[in-house]
């Protein structure tokens, strides 16, 4: 396993400026966002603009290993057309991710937490994505997030197994599974087989109450490492048992979550580095 580092974690810095601050505290893999007008690499920008960030991550020795995207919520859209429109967002996602020399994608099996209707309408348009994924050797992360059926260890695997593609599988998110007060030890026993790449934060379950603000009310309360309720020495040992030899992507949330308390982003993510230097470096 190799250490790497979600860039969400700067989403209010320019590709320039977060790279530049992860690289001088040492990280050497890039979890990328890759979503929104806060985007670090997209598929949005130009191949130009793409060019000048890769080469800006090879300057500083960092390598862009995952991207955290934002595709494959249509896939269960009652209308036909964008169900297959939805195919070709996660071909050119997959595209991007070879360009940058990643090698997996996040992607949503379809919107809402509706297993039924994901089951029936997704299926036939994730094989197909599935298909180009193994076709481009880039595998496909299937998040485990509340207001998902991904926050359903469950149905996340049976969906897998319906699939049947080792391109396509779940990223395993014990911070999430908390938060919304998952056993995510059982979840990851449940979903031990199709793990493709793992996000980890420490905290404990909150409830911040029905707030307009874009976020879960029932979520992770995120703290520093070793001072929530994750078991992370657990986690990292399961993790080895299981044989995963992929990428653990810390995730600090301090700059875009307030409410948090965290640290300023220099100092946190100084001590996530250091936390898990015990078993990746």
């Amino acid at each position: 396993m190799e250490l790497s580092v979600c860039t969400i974690a700067l989403r209010t810095r320019s590709s320039e400026e977060a790279f530049r601050l992860l690289a001088r505290l040492g990280y050497k893999n890039l979890d990328v966002l890759a979503y929104g007008k806060q985007a670090h690499f997209s598929k949005a920008m130009d191949k130009e603009q793409r060019r000048k960030i890769m080469n800006l991550a090879k300057s500083q020795g960092l390598r862009m290993v995952s991207l955290a995207g934002s595709v494959g919520d249509k896939f269960n859209s009652d209308v036909e057309a964008e169900r297959r429109q939805e195919v070709l967002e996660v071909q050119d996602e997959i595209n991007l991710a070879v360009e940058a020399g990643a090698s997996v994608i996040r992607f949503s099996p379809g919107a809402g937490t509706d297993f039924d209707k994901i089951m029936s309408r997704s299926i036939p348009h994730i094989k197909k994505a599935a298909v180009y994924a193994e076709k481009k050797k880039i595998r496909m992360g299937m998040e485990n997030h509340g207001g998902s059926i991904t926050g359903n260890a469950e149905q996340i695997a049976t969906l897998c197994r319906a699939i049947g593609s080792k391109w396509l599988g779940v990223i395993y998110e014990p911070g999430n599974l908390l938060g919304i007060n998952r056993d995510y030890k059982k979840d990851l026993e449940t979903q031990k087989d199709y793990v493709v790449h793992v996000h980890l934060k420490d905290g404990y379950a909150h409830f911040f109450g029905q707030k307009d603000d874009g976020f879960a009310p029932q979520r992770l309360y995120c703290t520093l490492f070793g001072k929530g309720q994750l078991d992370i020495p657990w986690i990292m040992e399961q993790l080895g048992a299981i044989g995963y030899d992929q990428f653990v992507s810390v995730e600090y949330e301090g700059c875009w979550h307030p409410e948090y308390h965290l640290p300023p982003d220099e100092e946190g993510l100084a001590q996530f580095k250091a936390y898990m230097a015990r078993w990746l470096m």
